[in-house]
């Protein structure tokens, strides 16, 4: 990992994605959004930028993708551009704290999971920056919460069309390309794990992103089985 690591950039994205978080929920809360609904309208937000910077770097590094999309030197600008996604889950833990020390929102269990889930996979790439390339490509899964912000408006706006379009999007998202892309990275960590040319450093990285691959799959069927039995109702 010969190339210098460009903390600073990585840290300046992350602290510009937390302000931003933080600005979106307030301006919605102070436009009449109750604070969990302002704050799923921002996961919403956030996630398109999040969804787009992931098919981005999915494209952008497709040349190692057989590699797991594991550098064997540091890249500067995925480190820069790591710091978007890195600010995003300090940033939405920061406010689910306040948010229930306040008594504004309940806790969910699930989304502290994915987010710790998150930190964990973010300290990975701050001691392992090789591993910047296969942390931004997760990110084309933010899509699911997009639809959560499409539900927020629809439930603001008054209209059950709109919620029950949301949540079979949601649905899909999970289903026809969230659960395809999990196995897909399983894989590619997984036979890369085992290859003979495996540097130490890449192997810590994939051993740790199984661990995190295996968070997600349980995760994702916790939402599923949430989703069916809404739309059931």
């Amino acid at each position: 990992m010969s190339a210098e690591v460009p903390y600073g950039l990585t840290a300046a994205a992350a602290g510009a994605t937390i302000a931003v978080s933080v600005a979106l929920v307030t301006i919605a809360h102070r436009q009449g959004s109750g604070y969990p609904q302002a704050f799923r309208l921002m996961r919403g937000a956030v996630s398109l930028v999040l969804t787009l910077l992931g098919f981005f770097a999915l494209f952008h590094w497709w040349g190692i993708a057989p590699d797991g999309y594991v550098t064997r030197e540091v890249d500067p600008f995925a480190m820069a551009l790591s710091g978007i996604p890195m600010g995003h889950f300090a940033g939405d833990l920061l406010l689910m704290i306040f948010a229930s020390r306040r008594g504004l929102d309940s806790t969910r269990k699930d989304l502290v999971a994915h987010h710790i889930t998150g930190m964990l996979a973010t300290a990975l790439v701050l001691f392992c920056p090789i591993a910047a390339p296969l942390f931004l490509i997760m990110f084309t899964t933010e899509m699911m919460p997009m639809t959560t912000g499409v539900v927020s408006w629809a439930e603001l706006a008054g209209s059950a069309v709109w919620v029950r379009r949301g949540m079979w999007a949601r649905l899909a998202t999970l289903v026809l390309w969230r659960a395809p892309f999990w196995s897909w990275s399983s894989y590619l960590v997984v036979s890369n794990l085992v290859a003979a040319d495996c540097t130490p450093d890449q192997r810590v990285v994939f051993a740790w992103s199984g661990s995190f691959l295996a968070v997600a799959f349980v995760l994702d069927s916790i939402w599923i089985r949430k989703c069916l039995k809404t739309l059931r109702r």
